[in-house]
């Protein structure tokens, strides 16, 4: 469990950085879009912006996939920690349920010894 929530802990920094990117990548597609607007940018720049917004949208399908991943972390991790409070509850029942049938067995043997006691006893 330690694991995974370390595990989840590094998907979250990865994730802020990638939102961090992905605020860059709008910015950068917004200032594409107003070269086009005004016609006035020179052809090396729109190719440079059109790769940079290109690295962009793969950035952002990864970044979305991450996203994807960390949510089916969070809910793997959901169902991980109520099967343990489960395991949890059925081992205090069992740790219970075995301390009365002790304390049965302990009574009965008592019962059994009195018994022979008291045959011995009718014996003589």
């Amino acid at each position: 469990l330690k694991g995974c929530e370390a595990e989840n802990e590094q998907l979250r920094g990865e994730n802020e950085r990638l939102r961090a990117e992905l605020d860059e990548h709008r910015t950068a597609r917004k200032e594409l879009e107003k070269i086009k607007l005004s016609h006035a940018a020179c052809p090396t720049k729109q190719n440079q912006l059109r790769g940079k917004l290109h690295q962009c949208e793969e950035d952002l399908a990864s970044a979305r996939a991450a996203a994807k991943s960390l949510k089916q972390f969070k809910i793997q991790l959901t169902k991980t920690r109520n099967a343990l409070a489960t395991l949890k509850t059925r081992f205090k029942h069992n740790s219970a349920e075995l301390s009365r049938q002790r304390a049965l067995n302990r009574k009965s043997k008592e019962t059994l010894l009195a018994a022979k006691a008291f045959i011995a006893n009718a014996d003589r």
